[in-house]
């Protein structure tokens, strides 16, 4: 999996429509995500938290995505 850099500030909306173009709930991604729970959802989509690198590993494999971006304003980029 490849792993760029994103605006966090719209990793909620990212998130949120992506998983609609999967015709996915929210409860229905949580189902398939090992350690984030529907309120790790929720709170991602609505701009509260970020997910860890683990974590956006796993929502993509869940989501079959192949490319993330990861917000590299520290100037840190990460490659998988």
């Amino acid at each position: 999996m490849r792993i760029l850099e994103f605006d966090s500030r719209n990793f909620g909306e990212t998130l949120r429509e992506l998983r609609l173009d999967k015709n996915r709930s929210q409860a229905e991604l949580a189902a398939r995500l090992n350690h984030i729970s529907l309120s790790g959802v929720k709170n991602y989509e609505q701009g509260v938290a970020l997910p860890s690198v683990q974590g956006l590993i796993t929502i993509a494999c869940a989501l079959n995505i192949d490319e993330i971006r990861i917000d590299t304003r520290k100037g840190g980029r990460i490659w998988n």
